[in-house]
């Protein structure tokens, strides 16, 4: 028996859709060009009545300064110590900016001047009522460090 070939016949393309996202792709495109341009032309005539030096002030971080930071901060830890119930001895100003402090038990501590006092001090209630559990006497806490170093008697 005899077979007739197939013959080929592409399938059939999907025309109207096809030329829907051609004109999506256009039209977004078209927006996004408009939008920037709009943009750009805004900035140039805001730019136009700044000063460099407004410029810059707008892009400098906003730190308050503290004049007094070594007394004040000094005076704050011993409050903040004190608050939760660790009694200070004596607390002394090291060169690097850091604080070299004897608490109770005669326990050295070393407290960065750069990190933020509170969570040094929640990490030291920490260590303390865990050194308290496992009744562990403590010899020195650095807190200096990306971890806290601690001590043992």
């Amino acid at each position: 028996m005899y077979q007739k070939p197939k013959v080929f016949s592409p399938k059939k393309s999907q025309r109207p859709k096809l030329t829907a996202l051609k004109i999506v792709e256009i039209v977004l495109i078209l927006v996004v060009l408009i939008g920037t341009i709009v943009v750009f032309s805004s900035i140039g005539k805001t730019f136009k009545n700044i000063s460099f030096g407004k410029i810059r002030n707008l892009f400098a971080p906003q730190v308050p300064i503290d004049i007094n930071t070594q007394e004040d901060t000094a005076s704050n830890l011993k409050k903040k110590l004190e608050n939760e119930s660790i009694s200070v001895k004596e607390i002394k100003q090291l060169s690097s900016g850091d604080f070299a402090i004897v608490i109770q038990n005669e326990i050295i501590l070393e407290i960065s001047g750069e990190k933020d006092l509170d969570i040094q001090v929640r990490a030291l209630q920490n260590i303390l009522a865990k050194a308290k559990i496992e009744e562990r006497e403590i010899k020195r806490i650095d807190f200096r460090f990306e971890k806290v170093i601690v001590e043992y008697k």
